[in-house]
């Protein structure tokens, strides 16, 4: 069983082993990442007593879901439900329509194809009123702010983000390519500085073929560190923690080289992934609508296989109050 994060050798590791580090790598991997670390360092320190806050102590309420496991699974009114579904129709057509002339022009799909913005620090997107109107809705529907509020005492949510996320049938977003095929790929803790509480909504049906989402059960009780979280947010900020970045990352020195997105990086059959795969949860559709979950536990979204997973994604900033 694990409880903490992997670290994991990656002077044997088939995908970095024998890389040559080229100089002019070394100077521009350490002119990026020491900074952000040093950044990313002050910040965690500020915010670590948020983490040590958390509630321990486990009921069947939203909260105790939380606390125990650090995600919890929702049913949602069907008046709810249905308004994010309608006000979320017609960016979701867009969506589709984009990602078509993308695969007619043989174009890379990048992350930022596959969402439509709905809100940035509590404010609409430009042509997304309605669509926002209806997600603040929810936030109030389940006493958002009160869940937030107690999970995280003394610290206060704001919303830093919601969109809309069409992943469709062989649209593999999170896999660089000519990366390997891992058990664990995808499976990672989020980057950024403050405590999060983010959240996913189901708008169509989502099975095992349609990517669910999945969380590690108790990875937001492993050792929060400071200094382990600091390398590894800073790492994935900087982007060398990428498949294309990994020349900058074999140029880091060892001690820093770790990851908020390690999951391409466990081998499979090794006791890490084992362990990872044997605590992780799947959310389908038949088992809730929302997900709400601790980001600094171990999640990830799954591929597409067939159909499409449509989707709303919300992250919550958590600030001193």
């Amino acid at each position: 069983m694990l409880t903490a994060l992997p670290i994991i050798d990656y002077a044997t590791h088939p995908d970095y082993a024998g890389l040559t580090v080229d100089p002019k790598n070394a100077e521009r991997a350490a002119e990026e990442f020491f900074p952000i670390l040093r950044s990313k360092r002050e910040s965690l320190a500020l915010c670590a007593d948020g983490f040590d806050r958390r509630p321990r102590a486990a009921s069947e309420s939203v909260l105790g879901a939380l606390a125990r496991d650090g995600v919890a699974a929702l049913a949602l009114p069907r008046p709810i439900l249905n308004r994010l579904r309608e006000a979320a129709a017609p960016h979701a057509a867009a969506l589709k329509q984009r990602a078509k002339a993308l695969i007619a022009a043989k174009a890379r799909i990048r992350f930022d194809d596959t969402l439509h913005p709905v809100l940035q620090w509590d404010e609409a997107a430009p042509g997304c009123e309605v669509l926002a109107a209806a997600v603040r809705d929810l936030l109030r529907e389940i006493d958002f702010d009160g869940i937030a509020q107690r999970y995280y005492p003394g610290f206060r949510p704001t919303v830093a983000g919601a969109a809309l996320k069409r992943n469709f049938a062989g649209h593999e977003i999170f896999r660089a390519n000519g990366a390997h095929t891992t058990l664990t790929g995808g499976l990672h803790i989020d980057s950024n500085s403050a405590p999060m509480m983010n959240g996913i909504v189901y708008l169509n049906e989502v099975g095992p073929e349609q990517g669910p989402f999945s969380y590690v059960v108790g990875s937001h009780r492993w050792p929060f560190d400071v200094e382990d979280r600091a390398i590894r947010k800073a790492m994935d900020e900087c982007a060398f923690g990428s498949q294309k970045g990994r020349e900058f990352f074999a140029a880091i020195p060892a001690e820093y080289q770790r990851k908020c997105a390690f999951g391409w990086d466990i081998l499979d059959g090794t006791p890490e992934c084992d362990a990872l795969i044997s605590t992780e949860r799947v959310f389908t559709s038949q088992d809730c609508d929302l997900v709400l979950f601790d980001s600094d536990g171990v999640h990830r979204g799954g591929d597409v296989a067939k159909g499409k997973r449509l989707s709303i994604l919300f992250n919550v900033a958590m600030r001193p109050i």
